[in-house]
């Protein structure tokens, strides 16, 4: 694990990024569809049909992570003199790892938003 450190200290940065973008989009939009009245949003008897865009969002953002670090990260990684099976093990484990710290945001966030709808609308939200 030591081996692989350096590597960790290398995305370290690029992992903050990709955090703050994610949760700044996320709030932004779904903070925009509260503020407007839940335009999209679709009324059914009692209940709310609320659709945020977290899901796709962090989904894409991986993505783009994840091309990131096979592409710019890793000429930088390949310029200090780098061993490449370090370096994939490394990226491999911050995927997981950024990929779970994902999925437990994004089912936080929906339970959050769930009740922040119900009690903005008065009404049962589906999120």
């Amino acid at each position: 694990m030591n081996k692989l450190m350096p590597y960790f200290r290398l995305m370290k940065k690029s992992i903050i990024l990709i955090i703050v973008i994610t949760l700044s989009i996320v709030i932004t939009n779904d903070g925009k569809e509260i503020l407007t009245g839940f335009k999209h949003s679709v009324f059914e008897n009692v209940h709310l049909i609320f659709n945020s865009g977290i899901y796709s969002t962090t989904a894409l953002l991986m993505f783009i992570y994840g091309i990131y670090l096979s592409y710019k990260k890793f000429n930088v990684a390949m310029n200090i003199k780098a061993d490449r099976k370090s370096y994939i093990k490394a990226s491999i484990i911050t995927m997981i790892g950024i990929g779970v710290v994902f999925s437990i945001f994004t089912v936080l966030w929906s339970l959050i938003l769930k009740f922040v709808v119900e009690a903005v609308s008065g009404k049962n939200a589906l999120v």
